[in-house]
């Protein structure tokens, strides 16, 4: 389907219905199109993948970006990927009528489980071994 933004929106339309995440359902398409776009270009600018993709490769880049389409969404009002800060402390004062709550920091990630779905794609960021030695002839 490369180059057709139809054949992707219907990608991601099979993915989303087969996971029941109806919210995808409710988006029209110009904002499937624009979510789609979004995730490609943070992938792009985020994260560095191999040159060339094997079909299952190539299939799970697909998945993660129609995950992260999901999320950058205009319609989505409460992030389901995005990294919060952990809460380290809550308490309950004046008989339960004010809460305070603490939190930690927040992760440098906003998206772990994007990360995690990536990271057999990704290059490997160590440095290739280099060989010092002596040829005889």
């Amino acid at each position: 389907h490369e180059g057709d933004p139809m054949a992707e929106i219907e990608d991601a339309d099979t993915f989303h219905a087969s996971r029941g995440n109806t919210d995808w359902k409710l988006l029209k398409t110009p904002a499937k199109s624009i979510a789609l776009f979004r995730a490609s270009d943070y992938i792009a600018a985020h994260y560095t993948l191999k040159p060339t993709l094997s079909d299952a490769e190539q299939e799970r880049l697909d998945s993660a970006t129609f995950i992260l389409a999901l999320e950058l969404s205009d319609d989505r009002k409460v992030p389901a990927l995005r990294a919060t800060a952990p809460i380290k402390k809550s308490d309950k004062e004046m008989n339960g009528m004010v809460n305070i709550t603490e939190y930690g920091e927040k992760p440098s990630d906003p998206y772990p489980d994007v990360t995690a779905w990536l990271a057999p794609l990704r290059v490997s960021s160590a440095p290739a071994p280099f060989y010092v030695g002596k040829l005889s002839l």
